[in-house]
C-alpha cells in the first residue's frame, strides 16, 4: 500500500525533483512485490503439471480443440512453477483468442538441459508486421526472469510454435 501511495504522490507532482526513471523503477518494484505476494500465497505443494492438466481438461470440454499434450516429470522450483504457469496461460490465451487453431500440441517436461515448455498450434500464425502486445511482452519478461531461452517461430496461415527452456541451473528470479 505504501508503494502505491508513493507512486500516486509522484504522479501528482510530475514536475517535482524525481525523474521519470525513479517513477518507472518504483512501478517495476511494485509489480515484483505483487508477484512475490502471489507466490507466497500459493500452497507450496501445488504442482504445475496438475494445474496445466486441469486447464487443458477445461479447454477440451469446449469441443473446439484437438489437444496433444505430454506433461511429465517437471519437478520445478516454486518460482519456476509460478512463471512457467503464467507463460503457459499467456501462450494458451493467444492460441485460443487469436490463432483460430483447431489443433494444439503441448509439451512440458524435463530434459538434460532443464525444463522445456512448448506450445504449437495450426492456426493463423503471427503476421510479419505484428507489434508485440502486453501478452507477448509479459512472456518475454518472465522468460528473462527465469534466465530461460524463449523461441517463437511462426508463419502466417501455418501456425506458431513457442518454446521456453528453463536451464537446469537458473538463478533465483527474485535476486
Amino acid at each position: 500500500a505504501r508503494m502505491t501511495e508513493l507512486i500516486m504522490e509522484m504522479e501528482a507532482h510530475k514536475d517535482g525533483p524525481l525523474s521519470g526513471n525513479v517513477r518507472i523503477r518504483l512501478r517495476e518494484i511494485l509489480e515484483q512485490l505483487r508477484e512475490v505476494v502471489s507466490l507466497l500465497q500459493q500452497e507450496t505443494d501445488i504442482i504445475l503439471e496438475e494445474e496445466i492438466r486441469e486447464y487443458l481438461d477445461r479447454l477440451v470440454s469446449t469441443g473446439r480443440f484437438d489437444l496433444d499434450a505430454v506433461i511429465s516429470g517437471v519437478n520445478a522450483q516454486p518460482e519456476q512453477r509460478f512463471h512457467l504457469h503464467r507463460i503457459f496461460l499467456e501462450l494458451m490465451t493467444n492460441v485460443v483468442r487469436h490463432s483460430g487453431a483447431r489443433k494444439i500440441k503441448i509439451r512440458l517436461r524435463r530434459n538434460r538441459y532443464g525444463i522445456q515448455l512448448s506450445v504449437a498450434d495450426n492456426g493463423a500464425g503471427i503476421p510479419e508486421d505484428y507489434t508485440p502486445g502486453n501478452g507477448l511482452r509479459n512472456i518475454q519478461r518472465r522468460a528473462r526472469r527465469l534466465n530461460a531461452r524463449l523461441r517463437m517461430h511462426s508463419r502466417e496461415r501455418h501456425g506458431t510454435v513457442a518454446s521456453v527452456l528453463v536451464r537446469e541451473r537458473s538463478p533465483s528470479v527474485f535476486t
